[in-house]
């Protein structure tokens, strides 16, 4: 190989293990997150507990809105290797229980809901959300976790 050519090769590998990752550092990573999810946590529970199913309705709206956009933030963070997987693993569950939210807004929007399929949908979510609780603690994150 031409000696041109080899110093170049040494050049991309050295840029490639080194500085080129936009990868955010363990600390910087949890305190971005952590301030999403705070962020997220207030506008929510500034958001008035519903009273009756019309009340759930408006009240779901609202919330599945503030995951959403929570989810989307977090997911534009690059944390580092060794939380990558427990931070995909939360915005999954978090995702599935955006799902059901979801679903329950589509019953709840029928002419006449079903008080059991709204309660086994809210039982579900709350698996979903206490399984990303647990991925979020896992990675360092209890601000994330409910």
């Amino acid at each position: 190989m031409h000696p041109r050519g080899a110093a170049l090769v040494v050049a991309v590998v050295t840029l490639a293990g080194c500085g080129g990752s936009d990868r955010l550092s363990a600390a910087d990573y949890r305190k971005q997150a952590t301030r999403i999810c705070a962020d997220a946590d207030r506008r929510a529970r500034a958001v008035p507990r519903p009273k009756d199913l019309a009340g759930l309705r408006s009240y779901l709206d609202s919330t599945v809105a503030i995951v959403q956009q929570d989810n989307e933030r977090l997911r534009a963070l690059k944390p580092p290797g060794d939380l990558q997987d427990g931070h995909a693993a939360a915005l999954r569950a978090q995702d599935a229980a955006i799902r059901e939210l979801q679903r329950l807004r589509t019953e709840l929007r029928a002419p006449k809901p079903s008080l059991a399929a709204v309660q086994a949908g809210l039982a579900r979510v709350a698996r979903l959300g206490s399984e990303a609780d647990r991925q979020f603690r896992r990675i360092g994150l209890p601000r994330c976790a409910s």
